[in-house]
């Protein structure tokens, strides 16, 4: 009876070390986990803190801002406490604020809208700002939530509107030349012909765009005589040569 006592003794010893055992493991377990997890969050902080876009944390069922980095309160002139008392809406003129909240409610539904452009934010200030919002839907611990990364799209813009200016005023001069004036690229592909050339050679100019300027030739012997005076060097006569052009017609 004795041996019997010990030998359960000894069993539940055992039981009990094995339970202990297992119980270590799962604590070392666990905090390996809580450490990643830490290290991940840090590793997210630093990258949600030195972002080069405005990024948002939104709650999907009224827009609310539920958290924001330094770039978005860089952006809007707002510190991050206020934005945090405003809607993702009233960030944006007052005239742009539906179109806003309709992408946000359809992000909301699951879906994810990337380089929306068009789009404006206005600063504390009043000031305009133009920019790109790309946007979805994530799980964060549990919660949905709206992200949304928005560019400050400002000297693209900037960019975009003085090449247009620059587009348009050659295409003035370029249009206001009284001879015939042909534009083409590196491979003699036309791109342009201004309203002389049109007039002279009755071509439109979506007939000639595309072709190359050989089929504006008398003959394809006129074609290579202009080919060598204009563009070999080493047979060329600088200055003006008579070139025999045909019209349509």
């Amino acid at each position: 009876m004795i041996d019997k006592a010990k030998k359960q003794l000894v069993e539940e010893l055992n039981e009990l070390r094995r339970r202990l055992a297992e119980h270590k493991k799962f604590n070392l377990i666990q905090r390996q986990t809580e450490k990643r997890i830490q290290e991940y969050e840090k590793k997210y902080r630093i990258l949600f803190e030195n972002a080069t876009d405005a990024i948002y944390l939104i709650d999907p069922k009224n827009q609310e801002i539920l958290d924001c980095n330094p770039k978005a309160s860089e952006i809007t002139g707002y510190t991050i406490k206020e934005l945090s008392s405003l809607t993702i809406s009233e960030v944006h003129p007052v005239e742009g604020q539906d179109i806003v909240s309709k992408i946000f409610r359809k992000i909301a539904a699951g879906g994810s809208l990337s380089g929306i452009s068009g789009i404006n934010h206005i600063r504390k200030d009043g000031t305009i700002v133009p920019v790109e919002i790309n946007a979805s839907t994530i799980d964060l611990e549990g919660r949905k939530c709206t992200l949304a990364l928005i560019r400050d799209i400002t000297i693209r813009k900037r960019a975009e509107n003085r090449l247009a200016r620059n587009k348009a005023e050659f295409e003035a001069m370029f249009n206001s030349i009284p001879d015939a004036a042909i534009y083409t690229d590196a491979d003699r592909c036309i791109i342009m012909a201004n309203p002389a050339a049109k007039k002279i050679f009755g071509y439109s100019q979506q007939y000639l765009q595309g072709r190359t300027p050989d089929i504006l030739y008398a003959a394809p012997s006129c074609c290579k005589e202009q080919d060598r005076q204009r563009f070999h060097t080493d047979s060329a006569h600088p200055g003006p040569h008579k070139v025999m052009y045909c019209r349509k017609n």
